[in-house]
């Protein structure tokens, strides 16, 4: 079969996604994620979410560093009495 070489699995294609968010994929590369992502409509949603949370970062790398980010108290209580309630604390 010609597509044989282009197709990988879905574990692949996740790992391939995920290096192709920090350097440019080759070619071939490209090839494969797209033919994947074209035969597992959950891969293509992935490598949507990929990209997307790679835009935020990117978005917010330059305003905020992420332990600068706190809760607001209102919303530390309700996480601490859910915890309470259920026995995690």
């Amino acid at each position: 079969m010609l597509l044989k070489p282009l197709l990988i699995s879905c574990r692949q294609a996740a790992e391939l996604m995920s290096s192709s968010l920090d350097t440019r994929p080759d070619l071939l590369t490209r090839l494969k994620i797209a033919l994947h992502g074209y035969l597992c409509p959950p891969c293509e949603y992935l490598r949507k979410q990929f990209i997307f949370i790679d835009t935020l970062l990117q978005h917010r790398h330059g305003e905020h560093k992420t332990h600068d980010i706190t809760l607001p108290h209102d919303i530390k209580d309700t996480i601490k009495k859910k915890l309470v309630d259920n026995n995690r604390i």
